[in-house]
């Protein structure tokens, strides 16, 4: 047996005007629509819902029962046109962040003072963390990735673009060491790297490619870190060109083999796949994909 929901909502309101005309008013439904649509419930029911005499309309024990049910239906749907309303109105609530600590705070910092000024009401509660957190466990509505996303059913993704790679040094530090003008002068430098920036260093020219590993000297989870180290002549980084931006141009920073390129690293924003999303959630992520080609 299939109920009609809606059939047991209109019971509901018969039950609460205890009466089918002040029940259809307030429906705009006929009576005799409402009555009909009553008397087919109760005989999918297999049992009367009320007792309906010349004088008075009195509901059935079975009926009583059916009714703490409705109630309860009619209350979650009042809940949800709220929810809705409120959602329409003035998105709001905590809204938690999950950042790497590889992401540069510069470049992220400008988008979320734009949002928090546009929906003042939501609450931003952000984390920056070398680990990856685990987003269902641990109560996160988004978290920024950045490279290959692990392979997770629980988890949706969107990708919002790409970050290129280059390698920079202080002009003080190129001055005094040996001249890099081939990717295998590089090998006689030492890398100042990210934690998460393992393995050899690839670049590309064209349809040239060259790959090596260049001794590291210094790792760290912070790229504003290695700016610094690089900045005063520790060494050569490796970081996202939207990070050194400002630095080549006021010549604090210079990059090195500016023709070869480094291979793209995707960024992806990362949230449950498995739960409604609120609205605020929606808000987030729709806002930073519209402002992420400006942010890079």
């Amino acid at each position: 047996m299939r109920l009609d929901a809606n059939d047991l909502l209109l019971f509901n309101r018969v039950a609460e005007e205890a009466s089918f005309t002040k029940a259809a008013d307030r429906l705009d439904l006929p009576t005799s629509t409402l009555s009909r649509r009553i008397a087919a419930l109760e005989e999918q029911l297999g049992e009367r819902l009320f007792i309906r005499t010349t004088r008075k309309m009195t509901i059935t024990p079975f009926g009583q029962a059916i009714l703490r049910h409705t109630q309860q239906m009619a209350s979650e749907l009042t809940a949800i046109d709220a929810l809705i309303e409120h959602r329409n109105v003035l998105p709001s609530g905590k809204l938690r962040v999950s950042l790497p600590s590889d992401f540069t705070q510069e470049l992220i910092s400008q988008f979320l003072a734009e949002f928090i000024a546009t929906y003042p009401q939501i609450h931003l509660d952000i984390d920056v963390s070398q680990r990856r957190v685990d987003l269902i466990t641990e109560g996160f509505d988004l978290a920024l990735r950045i490279g290959v996303l692990a392979d997770d059913a629980t988890l949706a993704a969107r990708l919002l673009g790409y970050f290129e790679l280059g390698l920079y040094a202080a002009p003080g530090y190129l001055r005094e060491t040996a001249v890099i003008s081939t990717p295998d002068d590089l090998l006689s430098h030492h890398l100042l790297r990210l934690h998460s920036d393992r393995g050899a260093v690839e670049l590309f020219h064209g349809q040239h490619s060259w790959q090596g590993e260049l001794a590291t000297k210094t790792v760290a989870n912070s790229p504003n870190i290695l700016v610094n180290l690089a900045l005063r002549g520790a060494g050569i980084t490796r970081i996202a060109a939207h990070s050194a931006r400002s630095y080549v141009e006021s010549g604090q920073l210079i990059r090195i083999l500016p023709e070869w390129q480094s291979k793209k690293r995707p960024v992806w924003i990362v949230f449950p796949g498995t739960r409604l999303m609120p609205s605020r959630t929606r808000l987030f992520i729709d806002s930073l994909v519209r402002s992420f080609e400006s942010l890079t």
